[in-house]
């Protein structure tokens, strides 16, 4: 599409030279929302999110389960399925994650239901829910899922027909100015920490790390508050 020589761009250059190629807008908050992924920790949380969706929705019986589940325990939620963290569909992203922390115990009892038969199907099961129950899950997940709360607006009104210019980069620049002040405000990642050992229900502790490490994040911290503070909050 935006090929200088072959793409659209060109085309469309032929017949009214004077036109100005703009980068799509939408498309370039994707690259700054994808940088994220580059955090070993959020890598971490969204490939599961997107394995654990693949894994229920793709047997009519696991997403059977999983709705039982949402009716018992959340009769008024709407969705029933997981949607997978989408790579090209921004705003997906966004309702991938949240549809997932909205039913994230019915998630957990039914992977655990899973468990039972002892084949590859039960195996995957036992490691996608020790994954959702490892303290190492909870802090980037709720930091992916703030960021992509506020994000998510922005890019409602960037794919809006009717787009104004002025008000979308007025919305970025709240944007911007919202994430800086989270950078700053301690008490804000100490009640995001909180809300991360609530759901964990157990105290969050440090993973293990080394003296010398190049896949995994090695930073120095005493406690768990300071480690992720360091390795997710503030990367």
């Amino acid at each position: 599409m935006s090929g200088e020589f072959n793409g659209m761009q060109q085309g469309v250059r032929e017949s009214a030279p004077l036109a100005a190629y703009i980068h799509c807008s939408c498309h370039c908050l994707n690259l700054a929302l994808a940088k994220c992924a580059t955090v070993n920790e959020i890598n971490s949380v969204i490939t599961a999110i997107n394995e654990i969706a693949k894994f229920i929705n793709n047997s009519d019986k696991r997403t059977a389960v999983l709705m039982r589940h949402i009716a018992a325990e959340y009769p008024s939620v709407a969705h029933t399925r997981l949607q997978k963290y989408c790579e090209t569909r921004w705003v997906q992203r966004h309702n991938s994650v949240a549809i997932f922390s909205e039913i994230f115990n019915v998630i957990l009892s039914a992977l655990e239901i899973s468990l039972w038969p002892a084949d590859q199907n039960g195996f995957k099961a036992r490691c996608f829910f020790n994954t959702m129950q490892a303290s190492s899950f909870f802090v980037p997940f709720i930091t992916l899922r703030k960021v992509l709360a506020i994000t998510s607006p922005v890019v409602v009104a960037l794919q809006n027909p009717a787009i104004d210019l002025l008000e979308c980069v007025e919305n970025v620049r709240r944007v911007v100015e919202q994430l800086e002040d989270w950078r700053l405000n301690e008490d804000i990642y100490r009640s995001w920490f909180k809300k991360a050992e609530q759901l964990c229900g157990e105290e969050i502790t440090i993973p293990r790390v080394c003296r010398r490490q190049t896949n995994c994040t090695n930073v120095p911290a005493d406690t768990a508050i300071e480690y992720y503070r360091r390795a997710v909050f503030n990367r």
